[in-house]
């Protein structure tokens, strides 16, 4: 089972959002710029209907820029189980990775390769996480903005 977390349901931490294109032909994004460490972060509930096993995130984006030669962004992500008695503000677990190398074309849809957000202990269970683009990493080689469109969440249901 998976579903898509948009844009327009995360908060926005020291980014820019914004549309991409005009109406109708529109899609809202948060810019994460080149150069510097900034992203997005939301919440989620653990699904009555997951069975068992990790549940899975991929990032969508939009190249700001045409880059012809191949470039990779760094991206990090931060995730954290609320069961009850759990502190919010805790430091949850971070895991950083490089998505794929390739040209980009400007406002081309981008599907990063799937990556573990975490295995739940329980359904219901609240979940914060907390996405970043790590735009002065060294691994960051893509020169330009990225526009975040959102973020889809995989896992194994019950059948």
């Amino acid at each position: 089972m998976s579903y898509l977390i948009p844009v327009q349901d995360m908060s926005v931490d020291g980014t820019v959002s914004g549309p991409t294109g005009s109406a109708p032909d529109i899609m809202d994004h948060v810019v994460l710029v080149d150069a510097v460490t900034d992203g997005a972060y939301f919440t989620l509930l653990v699904p009555n209907d997951w069975a068992s096993g990790v549940m899975q995130y991929q990032l969508l984006w939009l190249p700001a820029s045409t880059d012809a030669a191949a470039h990779t962004v760094r991206w990090s992500m931060n995730v954290l189980a609320l069961p009850a008695g759990t502190d919010p503000t805790g430091a949850g677990t971070t895991t950083a990775w490089t998505g794929s190398s390739a040209a980009r074309t400007v406002n081309q849809m981008v599907y990063e390769p799937a990556q573990t957000l975490l295995t739940p202990a329980a359904v219901d269970v609240l979940v914060r996480a907390d996405i970043r683009r790590l735009g002065g990493d060294a691994a960051d080689t893509y020169v330009g903005n990225v526009k975040l469109v959102g973020v889809i969440i995989s896992y194994t249901a019950n059948t």
